[in-house]
């Protein structure tokens, strides 16, 4: 921590959480939630060692048979534990909203035929210039004169 300038650069996790003016607010973790915590912690060790050892054991069986055709090894794996829950066993204020149906077409309505639009013909760019080269525009100082003396 620079003193000087009173800049935290770093500091431990017990100093921010004491200190009064952070505006991260922190409380403490009851009991029951923390044992709750812990034991999905060892949910995710005892599946992620469990793959391992399903994927290591695949993969040491392949290569000791001959190989006639390349295809994937084929390995049932339990499902995760931090996998979310299906919709219907969430509760409801934790449940996304329902999906929308779309609405039945009215088979009495019949469609308008379209009209045709006529091929419109790309519009052709006048060329400013009079075959002999000379300009079609006239300077503005000349056309300015014009309209004065008339």
């Amino acid at each position: 921590m620079s003193r000087e300038s009173g800049l935290v650069v770093a500091a431990s996790l017990d100093q921010l959480v004491r200190s009064k003016d952070s505006s991260m607010r922190f409380q403490a973790v009851d009991s029951a939630e923390k044992q709750i915590l812990v034991q999905r912690g060892k949910e995710v060790r005892k599946f992620r060692e469990e793959r391992q050892k399903l994927e290591t054991h695949a993969v040491d069986r392949s290569a000791d048979e001959p190989a006639k055709e390349f295809a994937p090894a084929r390995v049932m794996i339990p499902r995760s534990p931090i996998v979310a829950k299906r919709s219907d066993e969430l509760a409801k204020d934790r449940a996304p909203p329902k999906r929308q149906e779309a609405p039945e077409p009215d088979l009495k309505v019949e469609a308008k035929p379209r009209k045709a639009r006529a091929k419109a013909a790309a519009p052709k760019a006048e060329s400013t210039e009079k075959p002999n080269g000379e300009s079609k525009e006239q300077p503005k100082d000349k056309s300015k004169k014009k309209s004065k003396d008339d």
